[in-house]
């Protein structure tokens, strides 16, 4: 659930573009300035299909993760940095499993999807702060202790545990996981001004159950508009390592993104974009449990799709 919530996060790059020339060039920026806020539509649709690589069984997953978020600008804690606030105002989830339909709505009060249910009822009003420096790189996170607090209390853990239990939930939850898996979808930017055509590059790494997963991003402007710019971006994901639950495993992980934002001039936030993910992972698993499977592969397949409104006052 965290892996969820922290993908629509950052599928939002929030930036600034200082307008030089419509015909020439601009210089990006994080700079959405306080008071600002903006209504954010965000979808998620994926397929995730597993498969044991020696009894030739699998099982294949359909979802869609809907929410809508507001983004505001509040005032940093330094003047040459961003903040910026995410507060989710209601969430939707549908999955299909071996032909078995789980649904969750906020809205309704819905919910089929048991555990993960009550999860997602839990991000609804939930508040998240991210203070940026101007590139884009994400210097300061807000709100993780009062998050992890509300959880706790709501789901029913003991005053004399708490303690034990936020350490564990800290591992999944502190200040320099939500930087790093945030960070390998947040739109950077080059110090210098850029024209059409123009590329830049950043790497990044971050940990997706225990495997270390570095990324590695290029971008391309392709379009300077009177009001917006368009820009491409196409990623290449690696990753090695890890444990799994039957045993010692070494996995392989490998993957490929690509999508177009298109950015504000004025107010430098992304007004829409759409963009796709493929994901790939075999493992060879280590164990002398004979029921347990020798190996396994799995294959995502996702598509994030935003569209954002100004909040007017």
């Amino acid at each position: 659930m965290i892996k969820f919530v922290k993908l629509a996060l950052l599928a939002i790059g929030v930036v600034s573009a200082t307008h030089l020339n419509a015909q020439d060039e601009v210089l990006l920026q994080y700079n959405m300035k306080p008071g600002m806020a903006y209504d954010y539509e965000m979808g998620i649709e994926g397929t995730i299909k597993m498969g044991d690589g020696t009894k030739d069984q699998s099982v294949e997953v359909d979802m869609e993760f809907l929410t809508d978020l507001v983004v505001s600008c509040e005032e940093p804690t330094s003047p040459d940095l961003t903040y910026l606030k995410y507060k989710y105002e209601d969430v939707r989830m549908s999955m299909s499993v071996m032909g078995q339909q789980m649904t969750f709505d906020s809205r309704t009060g819905e919910n089929t999807m048991g555990e993960t249910g009550m999860m997602l009822e839990m991000v609804v009003g939930m508040e998240l702060g991210f203070e940026y420096q101007r590139n884009g790189i994400i210097e300061n996170v807000h709100g993780i202790d009062r998050i992890m607090d509300n959880m706790l209390d709501e789901i029913g853990v003991p005053e004399d545990q708490k303690e034990a239990v936020r350490e564990m939930v800290s591992q999944e939850m502190d200040e320099e996981s939500f930087k790093a898996d945030l960070s390998n979808t947040t739109l950077t930017f080059p110090k210098e001004a850029i024209g059409v055509g123009d590329t830049w590059q950043d790497t990044t790494v971050s940990d997706m159950n225990g495997i270390p997963i570095t990324a590695y991003n290029t971008y391309t402007l392709l379009e300077i508009r009177e009001d917006e710019v368009l820009i491409q971006i196409d990623g290449v994901l690696t990753g090695e390592g890890g444990m799994a639950p039957f045993g010692s495993a070494n996995t392989k992980m490998s993957g490929i993104s690509d999508g177009v934002y298109a950015v504000s001039i004025e107010t430098g936030i992304p007004t829409s974009g759409t963009l796709n993910m493929k994901l790939n992972s075999n493992s060879e698993f280590d164990t002398e449990n004979k029921e347990a499977p020798d190996s396994m592969k799995m294959q995502i397949d996702m598509v994030v799709k935003l569209e954002a409104t100004p909040v007017e006052g």
